[in-house]
């Protein structure tokens, strides 16, 4: 069968999700949703039968009902969220962290209810794992974080996986330190169509949405297009806190001939917001938990109008899968980038009322040079600009083989990516609205930041899936990395001295898994995996980096897992030991430190969560994780690693029958500590466990349909932490050394909003 005709066969079936784009295309429609598997498939077949989820498995079953799920091709611990799911229980316009919210052990924060968030799981945060859409890896170009509300609102989700694990060899990015979560686009379809959808809700929060699908133009040879246009605004939950984004996506598939497609792909988004933040303990006092740091007073760094940020993304890429002469190629060359359109504007200190002005003097050649310009009690703050932009690509090559007890599939492929990041941080006087000048310096003193970052990257990789036995694989493989940092400061952040420095860092990362089908409803895995963490940037913020003695962090894994799925159930179990080497350590006194090689820790725990569905539409679902993170050497030996609750779970109820849908679903999260992690002889800034509660409820209706007004609509009412639970759920700062400097972040308020959706 022609590529073309195995392609248009696999249309309109099952969900596949992480099909493994090195399988040959003729294997594809045998795979579905893979865990753990070689996520480059830009044209994600979908293949019908037992694994499909959401709108593609039957309806009424555990996969269509299933807030989150695992797959009987798993390779390691991992959640699915599907299409339906986010579209049918998740808020409208929400990121990837809200899509996240109720999977095993996934917990997140963003105490302006819009805007960027935090996520982790297990201990490991925002920038010790990757993210990724349509598999390519992207990020900061400083550390691997994320600003979560800078690219892919929700309506451009067309289904999520969280894969709690470094993955195996063919897995790309920076950070498979913890694990992945993967993102791709909505799905092609056959037949021409167009959605549209509004919502409203509290605190003047605004969405709509628009996709537009082609469909496949046979005059054209199959050509098909996806585009999509979002905007969000809110008011915010907290005082001051506005945000708004707006963003376009437009992807193109066409088959050339019965053997390679091509696939492009392209999205434009812009972000404003105001820069609101975590409070300290008297700003609390003060004005109470919906203040985040901002108001409307000119004479106070604290005023909105001098902490504004406007952020402007966009990531393109072209594929091309193709079969030669037995063998499977899978290219994908892309670029992305972020910048500040606008220099962003920060006041001094937003811990600080009134005007902060900034007092401390710079060094120039080794000299405090006292910064003037200044007029008294003036406001200050600074400027900031960061504009990276990478390019890269991912390439894969598969061969099957077929000889009896060799049986199996190679792959091989390597990952290259270039970054350019420039930054730079000015102070300013915004009273006068002039930056400082300093005596004997006037270009270079008013910067606190002024530098130029490069990073080479190169992954290369092997694999060999091999299949001795009919439901046994064994999967051994190992990757190389090759991490090189070049940078290049006039006025080096936290030193502000000049500095020149490059460094390659390298880790070899192999990788062993086993997976067995006992029968066509249950697997089992087990998994032996490294990850990697190229060393923090902070490394660099130090007079001399060659006097550093660290290497690149990693996680050694191992984990093992069951996973069962029927109609009626779909369940899964995991148990992780994880040990994570390299933690960086900063010693000696600003500007005189040095980073060292000081911290391991381990991290254990187990995992579940199941669906079963009574078969009238009605399904209930469960989920929970026990863990612990923990130093087990350095000066932080027995103490919590930062951000790793001690249990996490979820259960409630889901519906879907004829015209009606909704979902009823409880969220806790157990005791943790803040980002500085625990302190000894203190518990200041420990979390304590909280909870939260969402309803959706909705309404479908042909009635358009039967007056010549499209296909059909539909009306969704929901309600976010019905409860109103004001829980703290971040805390930002060092106990022992500034107990009153501690900010805040607590859970968003409640939030009630409506939406409704237009199908033609």
């Amino acid at each position: 069968m022609s590529l073309n005709a195995r392609h248009l066969l696999s249309r309109g079936f099952g969900i596949t999700f992480l099909v493994p784009s090195l399988v040959p295309i003729n294997a594809v429609m045998a795979q579905t949703v893979e865990i753990g598997a070689v996520d480059v498939n830009a044209t994600q077949a979908r293949s019908g039968g037992e694994m499909a989820v959401g709108r593609d498995a039957p309806p009424g079953s555990a996969a269509a009902l299933a807030p989150s799920q695992s797959s009987l091709l798993a390779n390691e611990p991992g959640s699915i969220v599907s299409e339906k799911i986010i579209q049918d229980v998740i808020k409208p316009g929400g990121d990837f962290n809200d899509v996240l919210k109720f999977t095993p052990g996934f917990y997140s924060s963003n105490p302006n209810g819009s805007g960027d968030a935090k996520g982790g799981w297990r201990g490991f945060s925002d920038g010790q794992y990757n993210v990724t859409y349509d598999g390519i890896p992207f990020g900061d170009a400083n550390d691997p974080s994320h600003h979560s509300g800078a690219y892919f609102p929700s309506p451009f989700m067309g289904q999520v996986v969280l894969d709690r694990g470094p993955g195996p060899a063919s897995q790309v990015g920076y950070a498979p330190f913890g694990g992945t979560l993967a993102m791709f686009a909505r799905r092609f379809t056959d037949k021409p169509s167009a959605e549209l959808q509004f919502s409203y809700g509290e605190y003047g929060t605004f969405t709509n949405a628009v996709t537009i699908q082609s469909g496949a133009n046979d005059a054209t040879g199959g050509t098909r297009f996806l585009a999509q246009f979002s905007h969000t605004s809110a008011d915010g939950m907290l005082a001051y806190g506005r945000t708004m984004g707006d963003f376009g996506l437009l992807k193109i598939e066409q088959p050339i001939g019965d053997n390679v497609v091509l696939t492009g792909f392209a999205t434009y988004g812009q972000e404003h917001y105001n820069n609101v933040g975590y409070i300290t303990a008297q700003q609390l006092a003060l004005y109470g938990k919906n203040y985040g740091s901002l108001n409307n007073n000119p004479a106070t760094n604290n005023y909105w109008g001098y902490n504004t940020s406007s952020k402007q993304t966009d990531l393109e890429y072209v594929g091309i899968q193709a079969d030669v002469a037995g063998f499977h190629l899978d290219d994908k060359v892309y670029t992305y980038s972020y910048t500040y359109p606008t220099l962003q504007n920060n006041g001094a200190d937003l811990t600080q009322e009134g005007p902060a002005t900034i007092t401390s003097a710079k060094q120039y050649n080794g000299t405090k040079v006292p910064i003037i310009g200044v007029g008294k009690n003036d406001v200050t703050g600074y400027l900031k600009n960061n504009n990276y932009r990478a390019y890269g690509n991912i390439f894969n090559v598969s061969h099957d083989i077929n000889e009896g007890l060799a049986s199996g599939t190679v792959r091989a492929g390597v990952w290259v990516e270039h970054v350019d990041n420039q930054r730079f941080q000015q102070y300013i006087d915004y009273t006068s609205y002039k930056t400082y000048t300093a005596l004997g310096n006037p270009d270079n003193a008013s910067y606190k930041t002024w530098l130029s970052s490069h990073i080479d990257n190169v992954q290369p990789y092997f694999e060999y899936e091999w299949r001795p036995v009919e439901n046994l694989t064994i999967t051994p493989g190992y990757k190389y990395v090759s991490f090189t940092r070049d940078h290049n400061a006039t006025i080096n952040q936290t030193t502000l001295l000049p500095l020149n420095y490059q460094h390659t860092y390298t880790a070899n990362l192999p990788f062993a898994n086993i997976r067995y089908r006992f029968t066509p409803n249950l697997t089992a895995y087990g998994q032996v995996s490294q990850g990697f963490l190229a060393p923090t940037v902070s490394a660099y913020y130090v007079p001399d980096p060659s006097a550093n003695s660290i290497a690149p962090q990693s996680t050694t894994n191992y984990q093992v897992g069951m996973v069962y799925r029927d109609e009626t159930i779909t369940a899964a179990f995991d148990a992780y030991l994880l040990k994570a080497t390299n933690f960086p350590i900063a010693q000696g006194v600003v500007p005189n430190t040095v980073y060292v090689n000081g911290g391991t820790a381990v991290y254990k725990g187990l995992e579940a969560e199941m669906t079963y569905a009574f078969g009238n539409g009605l399904a209930v679902y469960v989920n929970g994780s026990l863990s612990s993170a923990q130093f087990v050497q350095g000066p932080n030996i027995g103490l919590a690693v930062p951000n790793a609750p001690r249990y996490t779970g979820a259960a409630g109820f889901i519906y879907d029958k004829d015209q009606f849908f909704g979902s009823f679903l409880f969220k806790a999260i157990g005791n943790s500590f803040g980002d500085n992690g625990q302190v000894l002889g203190s518990n200041a800034n420990k979390i304590g466990a909280y909870n939260t509660t969402d309803l959706a409820v909705g309404y479908r209706t042909d009635a358009l349909h039967q007056i010549g007004f499209g296909q059909n609509a539909e009306v969704r009412f929901g309600v976010n932490n019905i409860f109103d639970n004001r829980s703290i759920v971040a805390i930002s700062g060092n106990p022992t050394t500034n107990l009153t400097g501690l900010t805040y972040g607590f859970q968003p308020n409640r939030f009630i909003y409506g939406a409704v959706t237009l199908r033609f």
